[in-house]
């Protein structure tokens, strides 16, 4: 899978990463606001998110990867942020 340069998803897996894309179904094409930070080699799309990083989608299974996710961290650093400012 290639990650876009620059996008939060970038930041935490790099450009170049093999996830277990295993897919019957797919995004065709995103809601506004969101932007495409990964693509799988045969088109698909395996991350998303907004444009400030806030956001982040994927479509691969972290919960199956031998090695921990960055995206796990991400999304619990994310909510203990979003609760500190309750």
């Amino acid at each position: 899978m290639t990650v876009s340069p620059g996008t939060a998803l970038s930041e935490l897996i790099g450009e170049h990463v093999e996830v277990n894309s295993l897919h019957h179904q797919t995004v065709q094409s995103l809601g506004e606001g969101l932007v495409v930070s990964a693509v799988a080699s045969d088109g698909v799309i395996e991350g998303f998110e907004t444009s400030d990083g806030a956001v982040l989608g994927v479509q691969w299974h972290p919960e199956l990867l031998e090695a921990p996710d960055p995206t796990f961290r991400w999304l619990v650093e994310q909510s203990l942020a979003h609760l500190k400012t309750r």
